[in-house]
């Protein structure tokens, strides 16, 4: 800190100080545009519930919706039911490894069981954020730029 006597003799930040509030401020500022930005799509995704017909219905009109934002490797919809989680599939792809997928168990290490468990949306940017947050099997299940179950 530098100090200026007789004018207020107050300190004046130094310049690692001053770029140090510019990157926390930026960071919080891409912070609060990415909660912007979920916000505005859950807020999408709920007008869209209200237009549909079934679940069949409801996983066609996510998947175009979710590609506006980014095209995410994977889209998964899970609903509860008989105790335990079950997948809704791409019912436009019947190639899609869902098909083939047994429920998962709510308490997985899987991004999709967490949404389930929390009952919110989860967005899990890169495989970084996949690595750190969820078990070995989410990681070899979802494979960097597959469409797989997460």
């Amino acid at each position: 800190m530098i100090g200026f006597p007789g004018r207020g003799g107050g300190p004046l930040p130094d310049l690692a100080d001053l770029e140090t509030a510019r990157a926390a401020a930026e960071r919080l500022e891409h912070e609060a545009q990415t909660g912007l930005d979920h916000a505005e799509l859950l807020l999408k995704a709920s007008e869209e519930l209200a237009r549909t017909s079934g679940l069949q219905d409801l996983r066609r009109r996510l998947s175009p919706l979710l590609a506006r934002v980014g095209k995410p490797p994977y889209l998964g919809l899970l609903v509860a039911g008989h105790g335990e989680p079950h997948r809704i599939p791409d019912p436009d792809d019947a190639s899609s490894a869902e098909h083939e997928t047994l429920p998962l168990p709510a308490d997985a290490a899987f991004p999709s069981s967490r949404a389930l468990r929390e009952r919110r949306a989860v967005f899990v940017p890169d495989r970084g954020a996949l690595v750190a947050g969820y078990g070995p099997e989410a990681v070899c299940a979802c494979r960097s730029g597959e469409a797989a179950p997460c």
